[in-house]
Formats: structure tokens, sequence, C-alpha cells
């Protein structure tokens, strides 16, 4: 990438540019048309971890990956606006997101979900 746009600061490739400027483009802000609020800063403690010169932030992101596929069974809930218009459908998430994460064993008489679907009991599996 090796191209900024001059309204919000995306990175593109030059030949993304649709008109004679080499720093406009459509795709990332429509021509400065589109205006997103400032994101919040990272918490203290993400940054420690990315920015850190101790044992936990040397290895997170050796272990990230790790960390990632953990919660990838995790189901996430929010309210959506379902308002009606037009372009694709789309959700904004600002602030904590909190992850539901069920037992690894369903309770009786309730059917599996989530990462409960991808636990195999060995002694189940050799019946």
């Amino acid at each position: 990438m090796d191209s900024i746009c001059q309204h919000c600061n995306a990175l593109h490739f030059k030949d993304e540019s649709v008109s004679d400027r080499q720093d406009e483009f459509k795709q990332c802000c429509h021509y400065g048309s589109v205006q997103l609020p400032e994101l919040l800063p990272y918490l203290d403690e993400i940054k420690a971890l990315l920015q850190g010169t101790d044992v936990e932030s040397k290895t997170f992101p050796e272990n990230i990956r790790s960390y990632n596929s953990a919660l990838a069974f995790a189901s996430m809930g929010a309210q959506i606006d379902l308002s009606q218009g037009y372009g694709p459908y789309c959700f904004r998430i600002h602030g904590q997101i909190y992850h539901r994460i069920g037992p690894l064993h369903p309770d009786p008489g309730l059917r599996p979900q989530f990462g409960q679907l991808y636990i195999l009991d060995s002694s189940l599996a050799l019946k």
C-alpha cells in the first residue's frame, strides 16, 4: 500500500485511485463525504500487552492466535438497530464486548450449542 487518502488517511494502492489525483479515493470515505467518529484509545491493559517489555508483553504476540482460537466458539451478543436503509447490513459495537461461553457439556435435556457441538467424548466415540 503506497497511497494515503487525503481525507481519512486510509491506506490504498495507488491504482485504487479513481481520479487524476493519487490521493483521493472513493471506497474508503467517498472523497471525504463520509466522516467517522474517532475511535476511543485502547484500554491500558491492552496497551501494556502490546507495548510493554515485561514477560507477559513479550509472549502476548507469540500466543495471540491461541487466544483468538480460545474465544472462537464464544457467542457475541449485541442489540442491533434494523433501520430500513440502503447499503450493506452492518452494525457498530462501541465499548466493551462480552463473550458468552457456556459449559463444555449441555445441561440434561438441552441441545448442545456453540463449542459444545465440537467436544468429542472419546468414550462415546468408541461405542
